[in-house]
């Protein structure tokens, strides 16, 4: 029984010590060679393979922007080939008897394409700009639609309506005039079915104006559709320029 305590003792030391000095020799070790590329603890890896959970200290920093809140920027050729795809499709549109297939991804380029747009006024600069959106001296105004409506939509955004309210207290200074409200859109699409969509987005214009401001004035409205661009709409930059809404007053 002795002889039997001393070896577990002799045992146990041996472990001990020697456990020890592995463990020096691998801080040792450790210091002199560090690893180049240090795997991810068991934590960290475990998300990776399960959506939706992240370990990041930053994913909680609301200043710091997630990858669904950064928009790739396109390189110049990219958006050239994009361009040159739209075109492409924009002619198919007109002759083709399905365009089901084609709007998806002439909206989808084009959502593309406005990632590098020229920046223009949003509606929350031109609503609180103290700049008035009529000229007091031609009796015109000029709003660009992109701030009032969705892309190829007629319904109002929320974040415009602010500036039609702006335009109404402008209004108010011309009681009884005659407005006339035009709308003009870009040449994607057909032609007839962009004559339409403006005379709707006018319409929704004139609807939100007139509910304020009532029947003591004449409104007219104009969808001009393609027909009057600005610039040449050989690029996604002029497309967004001819894509406005103009506004004549006539006091009476």
């Amino acid at each position: 029984m002795g002889r039997f305590f001393l070896v577990f003792l002799f045992r146990f030391l041996l472990l001990v010590v020697g456990g020890g000095f592995a463990a020096l020799l691998g801080v040792a070790l450790a210091t002199v060679f560090p690893a180049t590329m240090p795997q991810k603890p068991l934590v960290a890896k475990v998300p990776q393979l399960i959506p939706g959970i992240s370990t990041d200290q930053n994913s909680n920093n609301p200043n710091v922007a997630t990858p669904s809140e950064t928009k790739p920027q396109l390189t110049q050729a990219q958006r050239k080939q994009l361009e040159t795809e739209l075109k492409l499709l924009e002619r198919q549109l007109k002759t083709s008897s399905d365009r089901t297939k084609l709007r998806p991804r002439i909206r989808a380029i084009r959502q593309q394409l406005r990632v590098n747009l020229v920046q223009l006024p949003s509606a929350s600069q031109l609503a609180l700009s103290t700049e008035p959106i009529i000229n007091p001296e031609t009796l015109t105004g000029l709003i660009p639609s992109d701030v009032l409506f969705e892309d190829n939509q007629s319904f109002l955004l929320t974040e415009g309506k602010p500036v039609l309210d702006k335009l109404v207290d402008e209004l108010q200074s011309y009681p009884g005039a005659s407005v006339v409200i035009g709308v003009h859109t870009d040449s994607v699409g057909e032609e007839s079915n962009n004559r339409i969509l403006s005379f709707r987005q006018t319409e929704a214009i004139v609807n939100y104006l007139s509910s304020t401001l009532g029947k003591s004035y004449t409104w007219i409205p104009v969808g001009y559709g393609e027909t009057f661009p600005l610039v040449n709409d050989e690029n996604q930059t002029n497309l967004q320029f001819n894509r406005r809404v103009e506004i004549k007053v006539n006091p009476k």
